[in-house]
């Protein structure tokens, strides 16, 4: 499976890529779930390996937690855990991170940050060298909340974020916190969360000094390359260069 994502990337002239992570699915040969150490040293060798090809390609895994009404704090934890572990393993070896950063997923017209934002407070104030890129703004909903708290827990990123732009207050915050963006206007458009592309807020940001990035979110289930679709929607539909 790898190998096929790899000449996947490739053929689109990617160098580096951030892939979600939901721990604990990997099954071993023995069909035991694998530990949290055995399904690092998994991750760790899959980063070694590609890093070290001729024409080298740099992962980085995004552990995913997924949100929901009936989420509990112990869930939460149990999600962060083996990214907790990822960042002892970083200082402990000295090696670069497997597990970069936490996020919190699904489907955001049904499922909110509110209930869950104590425990992921707590867990920032618990390991400040935790990276929260916390999924935020997906749909196109009059509601802030969940961008909101984003801002407020310190998420290094938005994913999506595509109602800031009706908030100069909040634009204000994403810029002055140094908060990126991650745009996603292929992905916005075919699951109908924003069909304008002409007007998707990527300009917007850009103007108002927002970092933001460019990013295929579903790529594979679209059918489309990487990275240079969305590219291309970015530039033609926003007039950019």
């Amino acid at each position: 499976f790898f190998e096929e994502v790899y000449e996947f990337l490739k053929r689109d002239n990617v160098d580096s890529v951030e892939i979600r992570n939901v721990s604990g699915f990997m099954i071993g040969h023995d069909f035991k779930r694998l530990t949290i150490v055995e399904e690092l040293d998994f991750l760790k060798m899959i980063q070694d390996k590609y890093k070290n090809y001729n024409d080298p390609l740099e992962i980085l895994f995004i552990q995913t937690g997924i949100k929901s009404e009936i989420t509990k704090e112990e869930d939460i934890i149990n999600y962060f855990e083996i990214y907790r572990a990822s960042m002892e393993r970083k200082i402990k070896n000295n090696e670069d991170h497997i597990i970069a950063a936490f996020d919190m997923v699904n489907f955001e017209d049904k499922t909110s940050l509110r209930n869950i934002t104590g425990t992921l407070a707590e867990l920032k104030n618990k390991y400040e060298n935790c990276n929260f890129v916390l999924h935020a703004g997906a749909i196109n909903t009059k509601s802030f909340d969940n961008q909101v708290i984003s801002i407020l827990l310190n998420s290094r990123r938005i994913g999506h974020g595509l109602t800031l732009y009706r908030s100069i207050y909040l634009m204000e915050l994403v810029k002055q916190r140094n908060i990126c963006v991650e745009t996603n206007p292929l992905s916005n458009y075919l699951l109908t969360n924003h069909r304008d592309p002409f007007h998707h807020p990527l300009r917007c940001y850009l103007n108002n000094g927002i970092k933001c990035t460019v990013n295929s979110d579903d790529c594979l289930l679209w059918d489309c390359l990487p990275s240079s679709h969305d590219f291309f929607v970015a530039t033609f539909f926003n007039d950019l260069s």
